[in-house]
């Protein structure tokens, strides 16, 4: 199987090439470098009539150095590198003739992959306003040339949004805000750059909020995004996300009071797409059902990446990375997840882990890295009828994928074996496995198809096991090539 030096990425075809049988990687001819781990492009886009758009990549490989990527369309667009492998391109009013945006993806100038996105364009027909920190007034029309304070403050002042309305935010910081109300939305204006301090829902409904930033050092709540439970269908999208520190303090022994979970979700029905969620404590909590989470990165986070606790909800094709801070022995430490669940009373049903690539680290040059960084867990299930297939887990820690409480339960085609960095040693590679809830009740009806791990420990007696593989360390090596690692 010949590798070429441009082909198309999308999560699918990753997942596909990357579950190959070992037998045609060891036969395939491969470039240095090759970038295959890369963030997903599977879901559209949402562009707003002359609004701004924010767009986040991130790859692993082993020279993230020289990792870059070039937009491939005609449009106004600029490119930032935020970390080493994990940048963020802006785009302003994106042509309504557009359907797609391509990215190509180098490493030391080798075109290594494509990465294209389908575009859903928005015309806007119903009520516009836009909101400036710096120049607006109560007293102002709300046009772009007369426009309203900060949204914070407008929202103080008794405004309340009408359906459909679109409020577009200028440059400068428009502080805490308060969403309440349903079928609005928030988004960037073209050329501008707005920042929230920080975001709550409180009772809103069908709100969608688009490419802002939202990063502080001090919010009114323990999450930067926070929806409460009586909110529902909330939109959040293409947004960068975080804790406002710099690496002094993520070193420093106060950390935690530095840093904030990025979102936590109480709501029913919402979803999340396209975002980057960075420098925070946890990065993704959600009680609530029915969540769709989906193509978001996150990206040094100092807890866990994301926390389920509730029903009927996708975590699909997220990029996950750069566990930091080292305190699993401390008093209040944490043993860091890239995902975690649990629950001591009814199980947690009808979860879906599929296509995401999680990694305990990609950034070599981070000096506060975690030791202990687990896969997907969980360890007080029960764990009824979940579906984790095509993932790529990369970690020291023993545990890859494990369920401690599984009931009809289906695990395929993921791919689980030790960070190629091979910087901890413990009892284990990471492995597979299915383990009884730690209370003694069995699981049942869990079965394993086409798996790819280091190790497999079936703890329970219920489990079908067919077509799995389990890799030896020559076996890895050549999956390490095949990914970007030799």
């Amino acid at each position: 199987m010949r590798i070429d030096c441009v082909f198309s990425v999308i999560a699918s075809l990753l997942f596909v090439l990357g579950c190959n049988c070992i037998e045609k990687l060891s036969n395939a001819t491969t470039e240095s470098n090759i970038c295959k781990l890369i963030s997903s492009s599977q879901s559209p886009i949402d562009v707003i009539e002359d609004g701004r758009t924010l767009l986040f990549f991130a790859t692993a490989s082993s020279s993230l150095s020289g990792v870059n990527y070039h937009i491939n369309n005609n449009f106004q667009n600029q490119i930032k590198q935020l970390n080493l492998g994990l940048s963020m391109a802006i785009f302003d009013n994106i042509d309504a003739n557009t359907s797609k945006i391509q990215i190509d993806i180098k490493n030391n100038d080798i075109c290594n992959a494509q990465s294209v996105y389908a575009v859903n364009y928005y015309n806007i027909k119903s009520k516009i306003i836009y909101c400036d920190p710096k120049k607006g007034s109560l007293g102002g029309s709300g046009t772009r040339n007369e426009p309203f304070p900060a949204l914070s403050t407008l929202l103080q002042s008794g405004y309340h949004p009408s359906p459909n309305e679109v409020i577009f935010l200028l440059d400068g910081n428009h502080g805490d805000v308060f969403l309440s109300g349903e079928d609005f939305s928030v988004c960037s204006a073209s050329n501008a750059s707005p920042i929230l301090n920080s975001i709550q829902f409180i009772n809103a409904n069908n709100i969608a909020l688009r490419s802002v930033e939202i990063l502080s050092n001090k919010v009114n709540s323990d999450a930067i995004v926070w929806i409460d439970s009586l909110s529902s269908k909330i939109q959040i999208s293409n947004c960068f996300i975080g804790s406002d520190v710099d690496i002094h303090e993520l070193e420093s022994l106060t950390w935690k009071k530095n840093v904030y979970t990025g979102i936590y979700c109480n709501g029913t029905a919402c979803t999340f797409r396209y975002n980057l969620i960075q420098d925070v404590f946890h990065g993704f909590q959600s009680n609530g059902d029915s969540t769709i989470f989906d193509c978001n990165i996150i990206d040094r986070f100092c807890g866990d990446a994301i926390r389920n606790t509730g029903d009927n909800s996708t975590y699909s094709n997220n990029f996950i990375t750069n566990a930091l801070i080292d305190d699993y022995y401390d008093p209040l430490g944490n043993h860091d997840d890239m995902f975690q669940a649990w629950t001591h009373d009814l199980p947690i049903k009808n979860i879906t882990i599929s296509d995401n690539i999680a990694i305990s680290y990609t950034d070599t040059t981070i000096t506060n890295l975690a030791k202990i960084v687990q896969g997907l867990v969980c360890f007080d299930g029960f764990a009824e009828n979940w579906r984790i297939e095509n993932n790529i887990v990369l970690t020291d820690h023993p545990h890859g994928i494990a369920l401690y409480g599984a009931k009809d339960c289906f695990i395929n085609n993921n791919i689980v074996m030790r960070h190629p960095g091979r910087k901890h040693s413990f009892e284990s590679d990471p492995w597979i496995m299915i383990h009884d809830h730690k209370d003694g009740r069995e699981s049942k009806n869990t079965t394993l198809f086409q798996n790819k791990a280091s190790n497999f420990r079936f703890e329970s007696k219920d489990i079908i096991s067919t077509n799995n593989t389990l890799l030896d360390s020559l076996m890895q090596d050549k999956m390490y090539e095949y990914y970007g690692w030799k």
